[in-house]
């Protein structure tokens, strides 16, 4: 989506989203929540105060320096229009033994929601001791800012960290808007490599837009999942619809811990469940390391209850710049960018005919570094698409004559037509197609420096499919199978 056009869909009304410049004092518009009986000396019990001020007939809420201890969860459901503004070395945090989530701020779809600055704190530590759910992932003690039913809903200049569950969550939304956030998730006593929960936002509201998403997650450092009902206040199915997807400057980190080194699990990752539908995501400037999977859309999470086969219109990736160092191996889950599940290892429920449906896809600009241990850049599985248009993907230099591919399809799709740009004269260009389309795919090159008898791309293709892949003699090279 046009940036442009989706920041003027938010901008419904003045108070949305303005840039406030950070003060020691409110604003003439400002009630300070000391006025409603805070101490913020990191002693006392503040719960009462901030469930005060957040339910006076004030709209802007402004919190000055200092500590302030949250003893109970501050749960509520407004029919106003509400703006939380803090200071300098504002802290937030959960007190020992709470147990539950730190805020639930919930608005009737009519008024608009902002949250500025601050720094919210889960005090994991201080929690109940980790235990695991149905599942096998850890029981969700406490989230972080759980915000819902907003007409525009805003969150800037936040560092989240050590919530024993998801930092943010957000659902039903018409609008909902993240920059400049910091998460840094904490390691769990289970699962100390990740993959367990801990996100950083996770959520399905209708438009997102987020940018400048930075930190170390656990688990997904950014989740989109329509059609499900993550949260339980999420009452209605037009809370889990998801129309558009804006994301823009994500940087996943890494986390020492103990003398350890830990890996953010995946940067993004987007589902979309049966019979609903995305119609546009947009995904730039991505970088960082991952553990598990850079860029995701997926077809089913293992161990849940439910399956990702839905519709996604139209999916534009630039610019994924991430090393992905968990796993070593053949398998392709693993990947910078992972459309589907390139896996034979499907569910058996699941016929060939299940697929995540991705009508238009384009890829541009994918790379990883020397500290990747992965088999393929881009890897693509149980997916139907029409147009997958790929361009200027670059594994990395590789010696020997064993070369990995720099786009793996691995498992059922269904493709059209695969439209390749942008590739320069480099013999490690190579296509490996793991069972491939049950019917003809066409297979395109645009890449101009490669068309000559010398320089091609190759293609490495399971030999009972050969015959449905369609390719030009004079851009492509077959080979025996890479493994």
């Amino acid at each position: 989506m046009n940036r442009r056009l989706f920041i003027k869909g938010l901008t419904v009304t003045p108070f949305c989203f303005s840039s406030y410049t950070f003060s020691m004092k409110p604003q003439d518009n400002e009630a300070s929540i000391k006025m409603f009986g805070a101490k913020g000396d990191g002693n006392s019990d503040d719960s009462f105060a901030f469930i005060n001020a957040l339910t006076s007939h004030y709209a802007n809420i402004y919190i000055p320096s200092g500590i302030y201890i949250l003893e109970r969860s501050i749960a509520l459901t407004l029919h106003k229009h509400l703006h939380i503004r803090c200071g300098d070395n504002v802290i937030i945090k959960l007190a020992d033994n709470v147990n539950k989530t730190m805020f639930i701020l919930q608005g009737d779809y009519n008024h608009d929601f902002s949250w500025e600055g601050g720094e919210i704190d889960g005090n994991w530590d201080g929690q109940a001791i980790e235990t695991k759910n149905t599942h096998g992932r850890f029981n969700d003690v406490s989230h972080g800012l759980v915000l819902n039913k907003w007409r525009n809903c805003s969150i800037t200049d936040i560092y989240l960290h050590d919530f024993m569950g998801h930092h943010v969550n957000h659902a039903g939304n018409v609008n909902f808007y993240a920059k400049k956030i910091k998460i840094r998730s904490h390691i769990s006593t289970n699962f100390p490599d990740g993959g367990a929960r801990g996100d950083g936002i996770t959520g399905a509201s209708r438009n997102n837009y987020f940018e400048d998403i930075y930190g170390f997650s656990t688990d997904d450092l950014i989740g989109l999942f329509a059609g499900i009902k993550w949260l339980p206040n999420a009452s209605s199915a037009k809370d889990t619809i998801i129309d558009s997807v804006y994301i823009n400057n994500v940087h996943a980190d890494s986390y020492l811990s103990n003398g350890r080194k830990h890996y953010t699990w995946h940067a993004i990752t987007i589902g979309v469940s049966s019979d609903y539908e995305i119609q546009n995501i947009q995904i730039n400037n991505i970088s960082g390391i991952c553990k598990d999977r850079g860029v995701g859309i997926i077809t089913y999470v293992t161990n849940h209850d439910y399956d990702y086969f839905g519709i996604i219109k139209k999916l534009s990736l630039s610019n994924i710049s991430c090393d992905v160092v968990g796993f070593t191996g053949k398998s392709y889950l693993h990947s910078p960018v992972v459309l589907g599940e390139p896996t034979q290892n499907y569910k058996k429920h699941a016929g060939i005919e299940k697929t995540i449906k991705i009508n238009y896809a384009s890829i541009s600009g994918v790379s990883c570094g020397d500290l990747s241990t992965i088999n393929t850049c881009v890897a693509i599985g149980n997916i139907s698409s029409r147009l997958l248009n790929i361009s200027k993907v670059m594994l990395g230099s590789q010696i020997g004559e064993d070369k990995k591919p720099f786009l793996a399809i691995s498992g059922p799709a269904y493709l059209d037509d695969v439209v390749l740009d942008g590739f320069h004269d480099d013999t490690n260009n190579v296509i490996h197609f793991d069972i491939p389309n049950k019917y003809p795919m066409r297979l395109v090159n645009k890449s101009n420096s490669l068309n000559t008898k010398t320089n091609k791309i190759k293609l490495s293709v399971n030999d009972e499919f050969m015959g449905n892949i369609l390719y030009s003699k004079d851009d492509f090279t077959p080979l025996n199978k890479i493994r």
